[in-house]
């Protein structure tokens, strides 16, 4: 019974992680269209933009904010896919470097790659997550029979 609840959790687990990166790429969706606002309405530094309502990281003015943005990052390099987190550290090095109207440009068409990443981590969800769970369990009971 050990061995079947023990792998059954390790398929769950897996399974979790699947709504894990949705929910994560939702959420630098909603993050990402509240700094495209600010930027359009204020012209504060990036630090100050992403200060206190970027996902419980704070961003601070005495470090460069690509630098920062990666160490973000680096916090969710078990949750997010490789393509994931390359695609975020693109933006980054995109920000700050152009007029305003460009930057809203270029965070709507990151918006829009996320949005499409979130369709993906959907399918995924929907194809992957039944297995994981029941793959667990059937191990599990592989391993009690022999």
């Amino acid at each position: 019974m050990v061995i079947i609840t023990g792998s059954t959790a390790v398929g769950f687990y897996y399974s979790h992680r699947l709504y894990e990166r949705r929910n994560i790429l939702k959420s630098f969706v909603i993050e990402l269209e509240k700094c495209s606002t600010s930027r359009s309405y204020t012209s504060s530094e990036l630090y100050r933009i992403f200060e206190n309502n970027f996902m419980d990281y704070e961003f601070k003015s005495d470090t460069s904010f690509e630098s920062q943005w990666s160490a973000m990052l680096g916090s969710y390099k078990d949750k997010l896919k490789k393509e994931d987190l390359e695609l975020l550290h693109n933006f980054s090095e995109s920000l700050g470097i152009s007029d305003v109207i460009s930057e809203q440009k270029n965070i709507r068409l990151y918006i829009q790659i996320l949005e499409k990443n979130i369709v993906d981590a959907e399918n995924d969800i929907k194809d992957k997550s039944k297995v994981s769970q029941t793959l667990g369990f059937c191990v599990g009971v592989i391993i009690s029979i022999l």
